[in-house]
């Protein structure tokens, strides 16, 4: 039990740490990250039964988590500076 803990927060630190190295919200992709890792052992106890192996879609998922987190976003903010003022009519 103590072991499943420790995994969720490993967890948490590596959606965290992603989120914050992305530049997204740090602590809203920590809980997706420890929440896609608790969906995919439940998913994985449904699918395979109570034993160890549930770990695997578990890790599947955060993965694919933290994967999207690291895609490149399609709006990064960047925009093209206004051209310099032009001084033509200066009198």
């Amino acid at each position: 039990m103590i072991f499943i803990f420790i995994l969720v927060f490993v967890a948490i630190w590596l959606g965290y740490k992603k989120g914050r190295a992305a530049g997204r919200n740090r602590f809203v992709w920590a809980a997706i990250s420890g929440g896609a890792f608790l969906a995919g052992q439940i998913l994985g106890e449904v699918i395979i039964g109570p034993s160890y192996l549930v770990f695997i879609p578990a890790f599947i998922v955060m993965g694919l988590a933290l994967r999207y987190v690291d895609s490149k976003r399609d709006d990064d903010g960047y925009r093209e500076p206004p051209p310099p003022p032009r001084f033509d009519n200066v009198e």
